[in-house]
Parts: C-alpha cells; structure tokens; sequence
C-alpha cells in the first residue's frame, strides 16, 4: 500500500475524528450552560393545577355570636293570655290583616269559660228567685193580705234577699 493511496482514507478518518470531537464539545458545552441555568432557577418549585370555579356553601354547624335586630319593630297585644300551641308564620314572613299568627293553648280558656257559665247561671237563679218573691208580695199586697211598710224594699247583695230601706220613704 501506498502512501498516496492511503492518504484519503486517512483524512477522512481525521475528518470524521475531529467531527466526534467538535459534537463532543458542543454537547459539553450544552450540559454546561443547562447546570448554569438550573442553578439560577429557585428549588422550591410548586406544582400548580388549575380548577374550574364552583360555588361552595359554608359548614351548617359553624358557631357564631353576634346581635339581631329588627328592621321594623310592632307592638302587638293580645287580648287574652295563654301558651301557643302552633306558629302559623315565621320571623320575617309578610302578613295582611286578619291572618292567623298562632294559636293558643284552649284548656285555660275553656276552664274560664266554664267558670263564667256558672257565675251566670247563679246569677240567673238569684234573679229568678227575686222575681218570684216581687210577683209574691205584689199579689198579697193587692189582695190586702199584706201591709205596705213605709220603707221601700231593697235586693240586699250581701244578705241576697229582699231588706227594708234604711232610709223611710215619703209616701203620699
């Protein structure tokens, strides 16, 4: 073999080294810039995900103070006392004239209803007993089987009978 014919095979070998080498440098080059900018770059990175807006209800049982008050205040009255058995309304709720807000408890009522029954019923018989004795002295007195008094005839409330008049009468 000859120097001459040895000679392109040679320079393409060299070719072809310095090639491999000028890559080499080039990728060396590469990780070293890649480790400079690595080393800038903070190490704490924060893996970020992103979410579509929902809307979110806070817990039913989380603890609160504070003070309510009213934006239009009414004083109400009742005519009669006694302790709700049903609320037909909520706080805030709009009401007309003549809705039922709530009912009461019948029982005390009932009782005083019972009460009152008696009381006429014993005033009826107290009047019922004074007619008859005004119908029983009107009869004898027009029969003459009875004397009139000067005194007039007053419904004793205390005694609950028929008294004289302490004061006499001025008859003509």
């Amino acid at each position: 073999m000859s120097t001459t014919d040895d000679e392109p095979r040679v320079l393409a070998m060299r070719r072809g080294a310095s090639l491999k080498v000028c890559m080499a440098s080039v990728a060396l080059a590469l990780l070293a810039n890649a480790a400079v900018c690595a080393a800038d770059q903070p190490t704490g990175l924060v893996r970020v995900a992103a979410a579509m807006p929902r809307r979110q209800y806070p817990v039913a049982d989380l603890p609160l103070t504070g003070t309510f008050q009213a934006r239009v205040l009414s004083n109400v009255a009742f005519q009669t006392s006694g302790r709700v058995t049903r609320r037909n309304v909520e706080v805030g709720q709009h009401v007309n004239a003549g809705d039922i807000l709530a009912l009461l408890d019948p029982t005390e009522l009932q009782a005083d209803l019972v009460s009152a029954e008696a009381a006429l019923n014993s005033a009826n018989a107290q009047m019922t007993e004074a007619q008859k004795n005004f119908d029983r002295q009107q009869s004898l007195l027009s029969s003459g089987s009875a004397m009139r008094r000067n005194r007039p005839l007053w419904f004793s409330s205390s005694r609950r009978r028929w008294t004289p008049s302490p004061r006499p009468c001025r008859c003509r």
